[in-house]
């Protein structure tokens, strides 16, 4: 799956609070769902109103990247 960084192969991926899912690769085939150990990936049109916040933190990843 290349829409997730960092990926385990990645350096800083131990240390991180969060993984980020880039928009651009993202094909919507739930992976990420599938994979988050603490249940905190969602479709967009289903993630809770108080997690909002982290779709414009994902996306400011990928623009400073």
């Amino acid at each position: 799956v290349d829409c997730i960084h960092p990926t385990p192969e990645e350096p800083d991926y131990d240390s991180v609070e969060m993984l980020y899912i880039d928009p651009d690769e993202c094909i919507d085939c739930d992976a990420c769902v599938e994979a988050c150990p603490v249940d905190a990936c969602f479709a967009e049109d289903q993630l809770p109103e108080e997690w909002q916040k982290y779709t414009e933190t994902n996306a400011q990843y990928y623009q400073s990247s």
